[in-house]
């Protein structure tokens, strides 16, 4: 039998585990190199000791799970945040619980350091055994060039100019940096690892220049056919930036994803985009009810109005929550409140967070006030999510 060994990576461990996690993506997809995938955490400059959880028999690392932390802003409120990612179990020592056992020691450590909410993307019932669950909501405008022709009546004589920034151009990524953390809620990105964050999966970060001053960006994808992120100094000016983009890069659609909580820029889409559709967001695990339900509640007050009322809820074998807004201030607190409803982790993070809960039958369907004030608009860009 081999000797087995539960430990968090070190930094003399960064070789092998890079080595390893590229080795089992590659073999059951493409060709994954992580270094460039995702440089923010597996650049040798980014490592982080203890962020990777690893299996190791006779001292080879077999099995390892990435556990990231952040900070997310959101209007004021500090959440600290874990992203979940490179979930990795080598081919002949799978159906051992190895990453069942990485992940119970990545969730107990966020439990014990206060991390609010954790985050991933992959297969829904494969993680949802420890508490992830797909909620949020993701709007994505499928653009075209007839838009553009149409929206400007044939006449599209643009000023703006766009082009890539270099990872080199320190001088633009300041300017992009600024341009990023005027939002109210964001992912707080170091400085140092701002430009690697942006180039996430490949992505480009595309200026968006005004006689040669840059007024926006865009991080679009390694083919240029998606956006995941929009900043323009002036919204108004989105048309006219995603018809020089689509000239320039010479293509005849781009699909834009954005969240709820953009509306300076989902409402100028909405009256240009040919196809727009509403997705499933990510899966999260809420670990502090009250911190995430109080900040995204109060993201969408400064949208919307919320009206005057209170609800408690009940999470089995977690805790009872109560909301209430007074004068559109939300607010979430522990209770010893008999709940109006209760549900499983699962089923209360869809009911708080999940766009679908609206449309599925439920304890609450006549709670006024519960449809009012919920879904609360969670999110994560995609740069985010490691």
């Amino acid at each position: 039998m081999p000797h087995v060994e539960f430990a968090k990576a070190k930094e003399n461990d960064f070789y092998e585990v890079v080595d390893f996690i590229n080795y089992v993506f590659s073999r059951s997809d493409r060709p994954h190199d992580f270094e460039t995938l995702l440089p923010a955490q597996y650049k040798f400059e980014n490592f982080m000791t203890g962020t990777n959880y690893v299996a190791k028999e006779d001292g080879k690392v077999v099995a390892n799970v990435g556990a990231y932390p952040a900070a997310c802003d959101v209007c004021g409120a500090i959440l600290k945040v874990a992203g979940i990612t490179t979930v990795s179990v080598h081919p002949r020592t799978r159906s051992k619980g190895y990453m069942r056992t990485l992940m119970d020691m990545a969730l107990e450590d966020m439990r014990n350091d206060g991390t609010a909410l954790s985050f991933l993307m992959g297969q829904r019932q494969r993680y949802e055994y420890f508490g992830y669950t797909p909620c949020g909501a993701l709007l994505n405008f499928r653009c075209r060039i007839n838009n553009i022709r149409h929206h400007f009546h044939n006449a599209f004589e643009p000023r703006l100019t766009v082009r890539e920034i270099p990872t080199g151009d320190t001088r633009a990524y300041d300017a992009v940096y600024d341009m990023y953390n005027r939002g109210i809620a964001r992912v707080l990105r170091p400085r140092g690892r701002f430009a690697d964050i942006l180039g996430t999966w490949g992505d480009k970060t595309v200026g968006i220049y005004a006689a040669d001053a840059l007024i926006g960006y865009f991080s679009a994808s390694h083919d240029y056919g998606s956006i995941c992120e929009v900043y323009l100094d002036d919204p108004g000016l989105l048309a006219e930036a995603l018809g020089v983009y689509l000239d320039q890069y010479k293509i005849n659609g781009v699909s834009v994803e954005l969240f709820p909580s953009d509306a300076a820029y989902t409402s100028p889409l909405e009256k240009l985009a040919d196809f727009v559709c509403v997705n499933q967001g990510i899966s999260y695990n809420v670990i502090d009810y009250p911190a995430v339900l109080g900040a995204f509640l109060t993201l969408k007050s400064r949208s919307a109005p919320l009206p005057d009322g209170e609800l408690t809820v009940g999470i089995r074998d977690m805790c009872n929550v109560t909301i209430s807004v007074s004068g559109n201030c939300p607010s979430a607190a522990l209770t010893a409140k008999t709940p109006d409803a209760e549900f499983s982790h699962i089923e209360a993070q869809r009911f708080f967070f999940s766009p679908q809960a609206a449309y599925i039958p439920g304890p609450l369907d006549g709670n006024v006030f519960a449809r009012c004030v919920l879904p609360a608009p969670i999110f994560i860009r995609k740069n985010d999510l490691s």
